[in-house]
């Protein structure tokens, strides 16, 4: 097994989260771009749709940031969410659609 392998989040049943994220956000219409193999507390996945990229930290229910996620995710000035199951992820990705619709924030 190679060491990025191991780093797939898994939920209770040792299914992977990553994949029912993915699969999630794909259903909802946005795109998907794999980033967990990149290190350094970089969230594990970018989601986009229309002009709106949104870095995604997956997490299974409980589990906190890690020391380099933190340290990513305290200077990363940009639109992030930590999702925790698929529609988690799809519920919160919308309502920042919501909200940043047409790049203006509170504007749609």
């Amino acid at each position: 097994m190679n060491k990025f392998a191991r780093r797939v989040d898994r939920d209770a049943d040792g299914l992977s989260l990553q994949i029912e994220i993915k699969q999630a956000v794909f259903a909802a219409g946005w795109d998907w771009r794999d980033t967990f193999t990149l290190g350094g507390g970089f969230p594990d996945g970018i989601a986009a749709v229309e002009w709106l990229n949104v870095l995604v930290e997956i997490k299974r229910a409980g589990e906190m940031l890690n020391a380099n996620e933190k340290k990513f995710w305290n200077s990363w000035r940009g639109l992030k969410i930590i999702a925790f199951n698929g529609q988690d992820a799809v519920n919160k990705l919308s309502t920042l659609r919501r909200e940043y619709g047409d790049g203006r924030r509170g504007k749609r």
